[in-house]
């Protein structure tokens, strides 16, 4: 029965895809006084859970990267270009 289960898992084409979340923060702070710096693992984990039960129906598969990536006020508009850019050439050649 386990040989049966272990051909049929074979049997699915999966296939990966690449998202990406971008959010702002506003703030009057200096930005090294803005993050959590008591933040944990489990913290990461539990965001990864809640974007996967909020996002994805349940039989879908999703594994994150959660890190806090911080650009420059003056480079945002290129950056979101770069990452537009990235997104929407994946398989051109």
């Amino acid at each position: 029965m386990a040989e049966n289960n272990e051909q049929n898992l074979y049997e699915v084409e999966l296939k990966a895809y690449p998202f990406a979340l971008v959010g702002f923060f506003i703030t009057d702070e200096n930005v090294e006084n803005v993050f959590n710096e008591q933040i944990k693992p489990e913290d990461f984990e539990e965001i990864q859970n809640l974007i996967k039960e909020k996002l994805f129906k349940k039989d879908v598969q999703v594994e994150l990267v959660v890190a806090p990536y911080l650009v420059p006020p003056e480079e945002v508009n290129q950056t979101l270009e770069n990452l537009a850019d990235v997104i929407f050439s994946q398989g051109e050649d």
